[in-house]
């Protein structure tokens, strides 16, 4: 009786495990990522552009809050001008004709026409800020507008920087040495429209940054 052999078994490799991408199959992938890549681009883009100008209007939150602590601090009014259509803008301690009386009657000097009269006082313009004075906004970010609520308090100011206002600046926002301000909204506007706007409450001095929006809005 002759031994039954064993059966042997096949190997068999499943083709599938061996078997590479057709052309096709790339070029269809590659389809895909460039539809989703232009779907994601402007969106993308949208947020970066929104992120920045949102940062822009922080940074004059900040800088509208710091000034009303140092206005606070050293007991002078401060003032925040900004030039309308560029990114440029500038706060200063206010110096109005009495300040400049007494820092001549200190160093025993006499300015003409400047002691102690009115019509001095009346003729006086705050002078236009210096190279070392002026900040800017972020690139490609202006100021849109400003609007600044007159009062029977700031009527002088407004009054003796109608000429700095002439020469390309704002009317100022004033920062007061009690912790109020001027009421006033402010535009920045980056390049695509986008805009939010920088509102300070008067009664408390309160700084706040709306949401971004469009231009047309």
């Amino acid at each position: 009786m002759q031994p039954t052999s064993l059966p042997t078994l096949s190997r068999r490799c499943p083709r599938a495990a061996g078997r590479g991408f057709t052309l096709l199959e790339l070029l269809l992938v590659l389809v895909l990522i460039a539809a989703l890549s232009a779907m994601a681009v402007p969106a993308i883009s949208v947020l970066m552009a929104d992120g920045r100008i949102k940062r822009a209007g922080d940074e004059i939150r900040i800088v509208l809050a710091q000034s009303r602590l140092k206005a606070m601090r050293t007991g002078r009014t401060h003032m925040f001008r900004c030039e309308i259509g560029t990114s440029r803008y500038s706060v200063q301690p206010w110096n109005d004709a009495s300040d400049m009386t007494e820092a001549a009657d200190m160093s025993g000097q006499t300015l003409p026409g400047t002691a102690g009269t009115q019509a001095a006082v009346a003729s006086y313009t705050p002078p236009e800020p210096t190279a070392a004075d002026i900040l800017e906004l972020p690139e490609n970010i202006v100021f849109a507008d400003e609007q600044v609520e007159s009062s029977q308090r700031s009527m002088f100011i407004l009054q003796q920087a109608a000429m700095a206002a002439e020469a390309g600046w704002s009317q100022p926002i004033l920062l007061y040495a009690d912790g109020t301000t001027s009421t006033a909204v402010l535009r920045v506007k980056s390049e695509d429209g986008s805009v939010v706007k920088v509102q300070l409450r008067g009664l408390t001095g309160e700084a706040m940054v709306s949401e971004v929006t469009s231009d047309e809005s």
